[in-house]
């Protein structure tokens, strides 16, 4: 399969964004913000809705009315802290696998700033990114992107920074539990980053988050957290859990060119005990060997 099928194109206008990864001139960026508009971004795996009934992954909508800016970054921020009441890989009301493009249009677009299509009308599969309105007191947009199969939503990719629940780890570590498995990727040259993946593939999430280490660190074991204060920016992305993830999973490796390995290979905790460390009341905080990332 060619990986580039699977992948969102980035807009060149990433820089209205407030929160994201585009820190100063020197810092990591992520993968999205290293390619043009005519290259695909890294993955490796109706009117805004009211839910009137729920269940684990998919919601039942009724179309509200337009609603004016300050309204739809309200429902926005209302969304992001409820996702519409339905379950990961659900998205606002969207659900992998099953939820037609053209519903998703017509539900998500009266509180979208901007739609983009980096694909035509007959291709298949299309990609489309959408913009919204930060949530108050942030100023800006934040961006969806969405990989549209035979009319079907096959795909979402979310950028959900510290607006969400879930842009902490430990929001999807409290509901969903311990991973099926967990990668870290990193890197000791400056500047120093580490990106952590917790890999849900039976239930189809993925999610990274990447940090920067401050101040430099030259020490033989080096301390690692992520915690509000030190992650830069938030990626997830969702997908039908019947559907195969690999090749995206393999591609997001690629982009970091850095190495990722499984948590207990290049620290001391098991899967278990990793997932601890993000408990109510804990650092987010673990120690790893620099030699695995002097790369």
């Amino acid at each position: 399969m060619n990986h580039r099928s699977l992948l969102f194109p980035t807009v060149l206008f990433i820089s209205v964004f407030v929160g994201f990864a585009c820190g100063s001139s020197n810092a990591t960026p992520s993968p999205t913000e290293t390619l043009s508009m005519n290259t695909a971004t890294a993955k490796t795996s109706p009117t805004p809705l009211l839910p009137t009934e729920t269940s684990l992954t998919s919601s039942t909508w009724t179309p509200l009315p337009t609603l004016s800016p300050n309204e739809a970054q309200s429902f926005v921020e209302k969304l992001l802290r409820e996702n519409a009441g339905c379950h990961l890989p659900c998205w606002w009301g969207i659900v992998p696998g099953q939820t037609s493009w053209q519903d998703a249009e017509a539900s998500l677009s009266p509180i979208a700033a901007t739609i983009y299509e980096g694909t035509n009308e007959t291709s298949n599969p299309r990609h489309f990114e959408m913009f919204f309105p930060a949530p108050y007191p942030s100023t800006g947009e934040f961006r969806q992107g969405y990989l549209v199969e035979n009319g079907i939503v096959k795909q979402i990719e979310v950028w959900p920074q510290h607006y969400s629940k879930y842009s902490l780890p430990n929001g999807l570590l409290q509901e969903f539990g311990n991973p099926e498995m967990i990668f870290l990727g990193g890197s000791i040259n400056q500047p120093q980053s580490f990106q952590l993946i917790l890999y849900y593939p039976s239930q189809g999430i993925f999610a990274l988050y990447s940090n920067e280490l401050h101040p430099f660190q030259e020490q033989e074991v080096v301390d690692v957290c992520f915690t509000e204060t030190e992650i830069a920016y938030v990626e997830m992305f969702l997908w039908a859990p019947d559907d195969s993830f690999s090749e995206t999973l393999d591609y997001v490796f690629g982009e970091y060119e850095r190495p990722f390995y499984e948590v207990e290979l290049v620290t001391d905790l098991t899967i278990s005990e990793f997932s601890d460390i993000f408990e109510s009341g804990k650092t987010g905080c673990f120690k790893t060997p620099s030699s695995f990332w002097s790369n």
